[in-house]
Order: C-alpha cells, then structure tokens, then sequence
C-alpha cells in the first residue's frame, strides 16, 4: 500500500536577505510543501502582488525604502513571511538636453570620468523624445551597481 504524504508550506525562506539590493538582484522565495506549493510577494505600502517566487529588484525602485512579504500556498495552508525590509541603492539622473553637441560633450565627460565599460541604448519614445540611456557598473557601495544617466532630446 502506497500512502501519499501530503504537508502544507513550512521551512518558508527569502534568499538573499539583506538591506541593501541594487537593480537586476532577484530576491527566492522558497518553501517545503506537498503538494509544492506556489508563491507570491506584496508590497506591504501599496498592496501591490507579484505571482512567483523571485521578487525583481528593478531600476523604478531605486532610492527608494521597499516592504515585501512573501507568501508560499498550497491547498492545505499558506504560510507567510516576516516583513522584508530594504532599500535598492543605485543613481539615476535625468538632464534635459537641447542641443546635440550638448549631448555628446556630456557623454564624453561622463566616459572620462567613469573610466571604463558602458553601455549605451538609444530609444525613440512617443515619436517626440529621444532617450539617450548610458548604464554603467560602478557604485561607492557596491562595484556591480548599476548608474544610468538619461539625456532627453
């Protein structure tokens, strides 16, 4: 005789766990359970809920205090997560640029400065903006950071 165990969430844990993420880290939920169970995380200020088990740390997110709490279900039970509390560290400046020769002086000082590898994409918007993005890997905190400078035409 066969007998299937069957066991709600427990041994519910969030990895990494820091205070300190930067944009493209991903935060794993992850639970026992039988059946597995499925996963979701809220952010406790605004009530938003995110189906899955990894939690994307975004560039939106930046400078900015975040609650989350993770929640793992299956049909016998959920179990929750205590508060995750963090800030996402990183720098995003946004300058207005009129002029293209502006532009270009602006990119080349920031090439100096920077000192090394960037990456640059350039995107039409609405038929109006050009957004210039330049991303860079470098912070005081955390070398892997990312920086990104936004020139508007």
């Amino acid at each position: 005789m066969l007998v299937a165990i069957k066991d709600a969430p427990r041994n519910l844990q969030i990895s990494p766990n820091q205070s300190i993420y930067h944009p493209g880290d991903k935060i794993q939920c992850s639970a026992e359970g039988k059946p597995a169970p499925s996963y979701q995380w809220t952010d406790l200020v605004s009530g938003t809920v995110i189906q899955g088990d990894v939690l994307d740390i975004t560039e939106d997110m930046v400078n900015r205090s975040h609650t989350f709490q993770c929640t793992a279900s299956n049909q016998y039970k959920s179990k929750k997560s205590s508060s995750l509390n963090f800030t996402v560290a990183g720098i995003v400046i946004v300058v207005r640029i009129t002029c293209v020769i502006k532009l270009f002086f602006h990119i080349c000082l920031v090439l100096i400065f920077l000192q090394h590898h960037v990456n640059i994409t350039l995107t039409i918007q609405d038929g109006n903006y050009m957004y210039l993005m330049l991303c860079s890997h470098w912070s005081p905190v955390k070398p892997q950071a990312n920086m990104k400078y936004f020139f508007v035409l």
